[in-house]
């Protein structure tokens, strides 16, 4: 599967899916892959809908809950091939929105509006910064904070 617009788009918590990715690296992980084996693994009940679908669709697990070759892939890449491992899974994933931004290159404006057509649309944010994140385990860009509003200043008092 592959990230596009005509369908919903992964937009779960960066943190979670590159724990899940290190944790299959490191130990393998309980197959299938499902809302147990998640809880068992200290993912919040409340995101486990939205990490696998994230996993699902961006070509971790298959349907029934299996790794994929990708996931396997990364996985088993050796730590100096890692990164480029990761790297080549989110270019074929991410496809149709390196169309639009170079995550090399692009700030966080940019890539959102590389997202401006995806849906759930109200969670464009959050796919944003899976996107930079997930990039950023790569060694891909910087990784970047989502923006927070600045205080505002107080008033000098005379």
């Amino acid at each position: 599967m592959a990230v596009t617009a005509d369908k919903p788009a992964p937009y779960a918590p960066a943190s979670t899916m590159l724990e899940i990715i290190k944790r299959h690296r490191d130990r393998g992980l309980p197959v299938p892959v499902n809302k147990e084996t998640l809880v068992r693994g200290g993912v919040a009940e409340t995101i486990i809908p939205r990490v696998l679908q994230a996993l699902q669709t961006l070509d971790l697990i298959d349907d029934a809950g299996q790794p994929t070759p990708t996931f396997e892939g990364i996985r088993k890449a050796p730590e100096a091939e890692y990164k480029n491992r990761m790297a080549e899974w989110l270019n074929a994933a991410y496809a149709d929105a390196l169309q639009f931004v170079d995550p090399a290159t692009a700030d966080e404006t940019q890539v959102r509006d590389a997202f401006r057509n995806y849906i759930p649309t109200d969670q464009q944010g959050r796919m944003v910064t899976l996107f930079i994140q997930l990039y950023a385990a790569a060694g891909i860009g910087a990784e970047r904070q989502p923006q927070q509003p600045r205080p505002h200043a107080r008033a000098a008092r005379p």
